[in-house]
């Protein structure tokens, strides 16, 4: 397999785990019912992952880093000026929840719940990078789009 092959395979199982985990939790997700989704030998999951707890690890990277990218594309290059990006984000936050009656598409609040603990001790033995480095820089640049949207909002013509 090469280089460009191997990548997408991985990143086919990390986007079938991550729908799967959405509707089934972590947990409910049997290794047999993911490689049969996604297609995939059994050694492809290993191949790229030592345990389902290290793809777990690789669930929430891949997670937080489409889910910021998002962030950073609807806030630097979202319609309007900064407060009314923030506006509509919360809209849409509230338009998804009264249509769907919950708040779907955060990986992070579903496996918490199910897998936090376990996970969270293979990510520190094994010196996963997702808390020291997505999170800080997540919650940095949404204080400084919070910032720039209140400045419009307070702001007087």
């Amino acid at each position: 397999m090469n280089r460009h092959s191997d990548c997408d395979t991985r990143e086919h199982i990390l986007a079938t785990g991550e729908q799967l985990c959405m509707h089934r939790g972590f947990t409910g997700m049997g290794l047999s019912e993911l490689l049969k989704t996604a297609e995939v030998p059994k050694g492809s999951f290993y191949h790229y992952f030592r345990s389902k707890e290290a793809f777990g690890v690789a669930l929430l990277e891949h997670h937080y880093t489409g889910y910021l990218q998002r962030l950073v594309d609807h806030f630097d290059h979202g319609d309007g000026n900064y407060r009314d990006r923030l506006l509509a984000y919360y809209q849409h936050t509230l338009n998804q929840f009264c249509q769907q009656g919950i708040i779907s598409g955060c990986l992070t609040v579903k496996l918490s719940a199910e897998v936090l603990r376990s996970v969270g001790r293979y990510a520190r033995r094994h010196g996963s990078r997702s808390q020291p480095d997505y999170r800080p820089a997540g919650a940095t640049r949404w204080r400084k789009d919070v910032r720039k949207a209140v400045s419009h909002l307070t702001a007087r013509p």
